[in-house]
C-alpha cells in the first residue's frame, strides 16, 4: 500500500509542484498521525531581494499551502516567514540565517514548544 500511494504521489500526471508539494505534507502528517508522532508545522523565513514578484510570489505559495494545511488539520504553525524579519542582519543571504538569525529563530521555537509543552510531564529530549 505504500508504494501506491508513492506512486500516486510522485508519478501523477499533475506535476505541478504546489500540488505536489500539497501531497507529500499530507502524506507526512498521516505518517505521523498513524505512529502517533507530535507535529509541527513551519513556514520558510526569507530575504529574498533579487527576485521579481511572479517569482517571490511562486515561492511565497508553498508557505501560504503549510498555512492553510495547518488550519484545516488542525497542526500548530511557527509563521518564521511572518516572525523572522526580512533584513541582512537576520540573513546573509536570501535563504540562510546568520548566526544572529539563527538564535533568533531558535528562541523562538524553543519558547513555542515550551510553552505548547508546559503541561506535559515528560517534556525531556535525550541525546543518544
Amino acid at each position: 500500500m505504500d508504494q501506491m500511494i508513492l506512486n500516486l504521489v510522485f508519478f501523477s500526471k499533475n506535476n505541478d509542484p504546489l500540488n505536489q508539494y500539497s501531497k507529500l505534507m499530507n502524506l507526512f502528517i498521516e505518517t505521523c498521525r498513524i505512529y502517533n508522532i507530535k507535529l509541527i508545522l513551519m513556514t520558510q523565513f526569507n530575504n529574498l531581494k533579487n527576485v521579481n514578484k511572479i517569482q517571490y510570489s511562486k515561492y511565497n505559495m508553498f508557505n501560504e499551502e503549510t498555512r492553510i494545511i495547518s488550519k484545516a488539520k488542525n497542526i500548530p504553525l511557527i509563521d518564521l516567514d511572518y516572525l523572522v524579519p526580512k533584513n541582512d542582519e537576520m540573513m546573509y543571504d536570501g535563504l540562510h540565517l546568520s548566526d544572529k538569525g539563527s538564535l533568533f529563530v531558535s528562541d523562538i521555537i524553543s519558547n513555542y514548544l515550551f510553552k505548547l509543552y508546559k503541561n506535559e510531564r515528560d517534556f525531556s529530549i535525550s541525546v543518544d
